[in-house]
């Protein structure tokens, strides 16, 4: 074509010079004509090559998917052999199926756990950027904030939004039985500041949180869908709460929840959070955003002169006393990391396991393909593809596992959920969900490349023309060494998992066999709330919780029966706390207080070390008295007796037990310390309940026979009193107690578990190991028996073989376990530096199942017939 335009070109110029035209100018003339010839040129030049291009692709479009076609029929034809083979050794599939699938299964599970409880991030808005604040005395014993202190925060330069939140309750009626709804009383911020939007309706305006401005409430999901039939039109609708009507504006996600652990119902605005005016009085919570530019230790950094201003200016609530920012995650979900690290450092280790297991399986039985592999390499047979065979055998059999594992997991989740304590976050969100299992997936996929490396690289160290002649004694000490250090790790594996399962038994025989200070066996607790409206003074109070008292009392089934503010383990907390001392200036005690009646120290069965127990004279009007218990008169009484001394209780103290002011108590009790799990009893107050009698108080009821079979007797006995009595949380002591370690007997419980597994597989492998030994041995222990060596020396030959493997493995995993031990004392409780019982019972089990072994080969090979041998 190009050509064809030079031919125009030339036919116009030759034209142009016939007719006396100069040949320049002609030909100039000419170009002008054909104008646009270059660019013709040029487009043709371009689309040439464009089409050049194309077909290019199109060729090596070509190329690539027939490659890939291939390959894909390669891979086919590689699974489909792979199928065949399996189908050839059943016993070899099952085994080592059953081995992932427990690995994979018990991964998956307690992934499942850890994901949804601890890993998944929190319902808000960018967490990572929000922080908790809490109020420390002298650094320790973290607690809440006053409401004052919410707009002091808001001067802190690295924080863009403080808010506030206080627990509150109300108590409305539903189906004609008092129920409680958990209602807090949050700053109009706070949705804004957690950076989550109501799913119907809209959150608080600054403007409702003035007193007076509207009465207001955002209810949560589960309240929207319970109570209100998740009625679309539920906006706008009214609510009776405090003797007053509120309008619903908005419902909140089915995920939301304020950072507390206390699951709530309903919010309403208020500026001033909490009820106290005074700033001693640390009831409220806070949170906070830090600014795009901040991090956490700038914004702690930032309270300091804060906290030094408050000290200042009111030095009787501040002094001593610190803001301590916490990552709303390390707040929320922060004292799940060890149990749930370890658990998952637990499981990891059996996974390891189970595939070094299916790899020694796959050596062995690679072994007896060393023939079928000849015939391959004589066939052309390259060494990547051997290779890539051993590999999808491995990843089959993983696959299989996986599905297997994860609908192991699916039944065993539900079991693990039931071991963990009621009040674990987002245990009723826990399930084998999308993340987990793609994780499982994921899983599946690199324990098959796990259980194929160790053949892949004992394929990929022999030459192939080994296989053509035929196993040289090379090979199989080669391949032989590879297994047994694959039986050693087992072994070695196996032992840090059986002394960690080790450790945790005793330390949860720590915790439960400790003395908790009570006895809690035939002892029911209850919550009661007398309603707020017909109640308001504390006479009146006082006067039908001691008729609910003495009604029980009289029931044939009670022995004695108790009131307090607050009790190990009760679901609505004390009465309050705060710091006291011996005099002005002395050093403050960081204490609980507590209301308690005349026989609460009897029914619990705590004894009084000195003193007296409240009796009915100490009531209001009679000189102030109180019991300390031992934690306390150590603390502020070393080595005297505190009984007869005087201890002020400050305004900020009094307040919560329905005082205003500064007022001293006289000692007239010390009480022997409660606890319900923790390594020490917290320093505690008890005053009497007639002295300071709020609206709700706690019922402890020692019973003569089962605390269950009392429960509608002392119902009945409580209605009879006060019919619209709010009766909340009726659980046996026992129950408490128990669920309290219900984290430890849980992770107890796996790790036992997974240490037994761990160490049957641990067996399996010698069994394997030493089996293909024998398997490969007939010829030569054939000849030895037939020259008349004895089957007593056989039998022994195979065990020692497979138990110097095993005290090899016991060696090397004991360094290790001694790293466990010294990495978990910090974190245990009840551990030692050296936990000599716990290693020597984890040896001594290892012990005997890798005896149990090395048995049945070694028993296989002294029942071998020398002359079938030697055939």
């Amino acid at each position: 074509m190009r050509e064809e335009l030079d031919a125009h070109l030339a036919l116009a110029t030759e034209y142009l010079v016939s007719r006396g035209v100069p040949p320049q100018q002609a030909e100039d003339q000419a170009r002008a004509r054909f104008r646009d010839f270059e660019t013709a040129r040029q487009n043709l030049y371009r689309t040439a090559r464009q089409r050049e291009a194309e077909m290019a692709r199109h060729q090596a479009l070509g190329e690539v998917r027939t490659d890939i076609r291939f390959t894909i029929e390669g891979i086919a034809r590689d699974l489909r052999l792979a199928a065949r083979g399996f189908r050839r050794v059943p016993a070899f599939a099952a085994a080592a199926l059953m081995t992932l699938a427990l690995g994979i299964g018990a991964t998956t599970t307690v992934l499942s756990l850890a994901y949804n409880i601890w890993l998944r991030p929190l319902p808000y808005a960018d967490p990572a950027r929000l922080v908790t604040l809490r109020d420390a005395y002298r650094g320790q014993g973290v607690g809440g904030v006053s409401s004052a202190e919410i707009e002091d925060f808001r001067t802190n330069p690295f924080l863009g939004g403080v808010a506030g939140f206080s627990y509150g309750a109300a108590i409305t009626k539903v189906a004609g039985e008092p129920v409680r709804l958990v209602c807090y009383r949050v700053t109009s911020n706070l949705f804004e500041v957690l950076g989550v939007r109501p799913i119907l309706g809209r959150g608080f305006v600054a403007e409702e949180g003035i007193q007076g401005r509207g009465a207001v409430v955002v209810i949560s999901h589960r309240f929207w869908n319970q109570r209100l039939g998740s009625d679309p039109a539920a906006v706008g609708k009214s609510l009776e709460l405090f003797g007053s009507t509120f309008t619903i504006i908005g419902v909140m996600p089915k995920e939301f929840q304020i950072p507390s652990g206390v699951r709530s119902d309903l919010w309403i605005p208020s500026e001033n959070v909490g009820v106290a005016a005074n700033r001693g009085q640390r009831y409220a919570g806070a949170v906070a955003r830090l600014k795009p530019a901040a991090s956490l230790q700038q914004a702690q950094a930032g309270m300091a002169p804060i906290n030094s201003r408050l000290a200042q200016d009111y030095p009787d609530t501040h002094r001593e006393w610190t803001t301590i920012l916490t990552s709303i995650s390390d707040e929320t979900l922060g004292s799940y990391r060890a149990a749930f690290t370890f658990l998952l450092g637990t499981v990891g280790l059996l996974l390891l396991i189970a595939c070094a297991n299916i790899a020694s399986l796959f050596l062995a039985r690679n072994s007896a393909r060393h023939g079928e592999l000849a015939v391959r390499v004589a066939l052309g047979a390259t060494r990547g593809r051997l290779t890539r065979q051993l590999f999808i055998e491995s990843l089959l059999l993983s696959a299989a596992g996986g599905v297997l594992g994860i609908l192991a997991a699916r039944l065993g989740t539900p079991l693990l959920v039931r071991m963990l304590p009621p009040g674990t976050p987002r245990l009723d969100e826990v399930a084998v969900n999308l993340p987990v299992l793609g994780f499982a997936v994921l899983l599946s996929g690199l324990a098959g490349i796990l259980c194929a490396i160790a053949p892949a690289w004992h394929l990929s160290t022999n030459a192939p023309h080994e296989w053509i002649k035929g196993m040289s004694r090379t090979v199989v000490q080669g391949r032989h060494a590879l297994q047994q250090t694959l039986v050693i790790a087992q072994v070695a594996l196996s032992l840090m998992l059986m002394v960690g399962a080790g450790l945790m038994l005793k330390s949860f025989f720590h915790l439960t066999a400790r003395d908790h200070g009570y006895d809690p066996q035939g002892l029911l607790t209850m919550s009661v709330t007398v309603p707020f409206d017909r109640y308001g003074s504390e006479s009146a109070r006082a006067q039908v919780y001691q008729q609910i008292t003495g009604h029980i009392a009289r029931l044939p089934t009670v022995e004695s029966v108790g009131e307090v503010n607050g009790f190990p383990g009760s679901g609505l907390g004390t009465l309050g706390f705060g710091s006291v001392g011996t005099k002005p200036g002395s050093p403050s005690v960081q204490v609980t207080l507590h209301a308690n009646g005349p026989d609460y120290f009897r029914t619990m069965r705590t004894p009084l070390i000195s003193g007296r127990a409240f009796t009915g004279q100490d009531r209001g009007g009679t000189p102030h008295v109180l019991i300390v218990n031992q934690a306390l008169a150590a603390k502020l009484w070393p080595g005297e007796s505190p009984i007869g001394k005087s201890l002020v209780l400050p305004a900020a103290m009094m307040a919560m037990a329905g005082g205003d002011k500064e007022t001293a108590f006289e000692v007239v009790g010390v009480a022997g310390d409660m606890r319900l799990r923790a390594l020490q009893a917290p320093p505690e107050i008890f005053i009497p309940t007639s002295q300071a009698t709020p609206f709700w108080t706690n019922l402890v009821i020692r019973t003569r026979d089962n605390p269950s079979a009392a429960i509608e007797g002392i119902r009945h006995a409580i209605t009879s009193v006060e019919p619209d009595m709010l009766i909340e949380n009726v659980v046996p002591m026992d129950e408490i107690v128990s669920g309290s370690v219900a984290m430890q007997r849980a992770q107890s419980t796996i790790v036992t578990v997974f240490g037994a597994l761990a160490a049957l597989l641990s067996s399996v492998g010698l069994y394997g190991l030493l089996s293909h030994l024998v398997s490969q041995r007939l010829r030569e222990i054939g000849v030895r028996l037939a020259l008349g060596a004895r089957r007593a020396d056989v039998f022994k030959s195979v065990v020692s073989r497979g138990m110097v493997l095993a005290s090899i493995g016991i060696a090397a995993g004991s360094g290790a376990a001694y790293a466990l031990v010294r990495a978990m004392r910090t974190q245990v409780f009840g551990l030692a530096t050296v936990e000599p019982g716990v290693f020597v019972g984890a040896i001594a089990v290892l012990l005997v199942v890798s005896l149990a072994g090395c048995y049945f080969p070694a028993w296989r090979a002294t029942r071998i017939d020398p002359l079938t041998a030697l055939r």
